[in-house]
């Protein structure tokens, strides 16, 4: 697996998704685009690329200091890479980059994941721990990944969750699985 995960601390809840798995390559903010075209062009076909953090319908932003964000670390130069594997994309808007190009695997919609996302889509999250429902997404991915194909994690995804609030339905209703194709 390889993991690209930008060190920001909005998004450390994430790393639930890969802890404790064997074999994982982790691409951070750090890495320059060669070597991550390297590193994913050398590694086998079937190797799961799976992308997280902040970013919006046209890549995965890299951090540059709190709440800042220079560059993409994934964006359209990277798709003809990325289309030769599975997927998963967890940021915000990942859905459309998918679907722009094609890519193959689990991508999420819009994510809450703060107090003034909920009130920008009118989510009510009166008695909500936003931080504790970002943790147990995280974990319940993780869970989802470890056990089911990546296209029947949306549907597990709804069908596992121990209660409902809005943001939670909200989220947990915002996966979804591309076949991909060539475009």
């Amino acid at each position: 697996m390889i993991v690209i995960h930008p060190n920001d601390r909005t998004t450390s809840f994430l790393r639930k998704i890969y802890e404790g798995e064997k074999n994982v390559t982790i691409i951070d903010e750090n890495w320059n685009s060669r070597n991550i075209r390297e590193k994913i062009g050398s590694s086998d076909k079937n190797e799961l690329i799976v992308m997280l953090g902040h970013g919006y319908n046209r890549g995965l932003f890299a951090p540059y200091g709190d709440n800042q964000f220079a560059r993409t670390i994934v964006d359209d130069r990277l798709v003809y890479l990325l289309k030769e594997h599975p997927c998963i994309g967890i940021w915000c808007y990942a859905n459309e980059f998918a679907e722009n190009y094609g890519l193959r695997g689990l991508f999420s919609g819009m994510i809450v994941s703060d107090a003034n996302e909920a009130l920008d889509l009118c989510l009510d999250y009166e008695g909500e721990d936003i931080g504790a429902l970002n943790r147990q997404f995280a974990y319940d991915l993780a869970y989802c990944m470890r056990k089911y194909s990546l296209d029947l994690i949306p549907h597990m995804m709804t069908e596992i969750q121990d209660y409902h609030s809005p943001i939670k339905d909200f989220n947990y209703n915002n996966l979804h699985y591309y076949q991909g194709y060539d475009k």
